[in-house]
């Protein structure tokens, strides 16, 4: 039989398995970690339809959608409505100079009564301020 103590040397075949293993636990980890970060950025990214924004093109496509004049519908007003806990849709409307009137808001009609979004608010903007949105207002 053999000595305990000459099992328990370290012989280059034992280090090389070591460095292997750590090697492969930190690549483990490593994966595991950037797993978790693009989770994350997939789920909280995204905007209601799925699509990675952020509020400046949100603001920059909202800009662009009321100022062009390749189309001229002519309204008099441009309105829009999200829900209530929609924060970052009710920041890009106010950023675009659009004003919320509290005796506008309403319930939304197909959701049920208990429905938390229900409620909504109302934006406005009118003809005659569509030339200051997008001036750094």
């Amino acid at each position: 039989m053999t000595d305990p103590a000459e099992r328990s040397k370290w012989t280059a075949g034992r280090v090389v398995v070591m460095v292997f293993a750590s090697v492969g636990g930190l690549i483990g980890l490593v994966l595991l970690v950037g797993g978790i970060a693009v989770i994350a950025i997939y789920a909280f990214g995204r905007d209601d339809d799925g699509y990675f924004t952020t509020d400046r093109r949100q603001l920059e496509s909202a800009t662009y959608a009321i100022t062009t004049e390749d189309i001229d519908l002519g309204l008099d007003e441009v309105v829009s409505f999200t829900t209530v806990a929609n924060a970052r849709s009710r920041r890009v409307m106010e950023r675009l100079g659009m004003t919320h009137d509290p005796a506008d808001d309403f319930d939304h009609p197909l959701l049920a009564e208990d429905d938390p979004i229900r409620p909504h608010v109302l934006y406005r903007l009118r003809r005659d301020e569509l030339r200051t949105v997008g001036s750094g207002r």
